[in-house]
């Protein structure tokens, strides 16, 4: 027969996870500019490997989502980054990145518009954010 938990249990794994998780949302905070830096890469690989393999026929389904979730992860972080330091012109360099890299992918993908050939362009933004992470404190808050 099972015997019920005592009440000692629960509050200590209670606050166990509440720990874990504080603290792992307070490491978030102090790795910004890591964080921010791996989002760009991906982003820059990303592209570059879109460009380097684009075809002249559509993206759709599986192939299209392998170029969209990257940007939809990156956006996250960027939402919730601008809530905790929404002052930082790195987060504001990172978001028009964002804006570019989702107008290269939806024109590669659909074959209309410039496409790949702004990928350049992208590049540059992506580099610009690296230098105000740069001149920026590392953590944010």
């Amino acid at each position: 027969m099972l015997r019920a938990v005592p009440a000692t249990v629960k509050v200590r794994s209670r606050a166990l996870a509440v720990a874990i998780l504080a603290t792992a949302i307070g490491c978030y905070w102090w790795r910004y500019a890591d964080v921010m830096r791996t989002h760009c890469r991906l982003l820059g690989d990303m592209a570059e490997k879109l460009c380097a393999t684009a075809v002249r026929r559509p993206l759709s389904g599986p192939a299209l989502a392998e170029y969209e979730y990257p940007l939809a992860r990156a956006r996250d972080f960027a939402r919730i980054a601008a809530k905790r330091c929404p002052a930082r012109r790195s987060l504001a360099m990172f978001e028009r990145a964002l804006r570019l890299y989702e107008v290269t992918v939806r024109d590669t993908a659909t074959g209309r518009g410039p496409g790949c050939r702004r990928r350049v362009a992208l590049d540059r933004r992506l580099r610009k954010v690296e230098r105000h992470l740069a001149r920026e404190p590392t953590r944010c808050g």
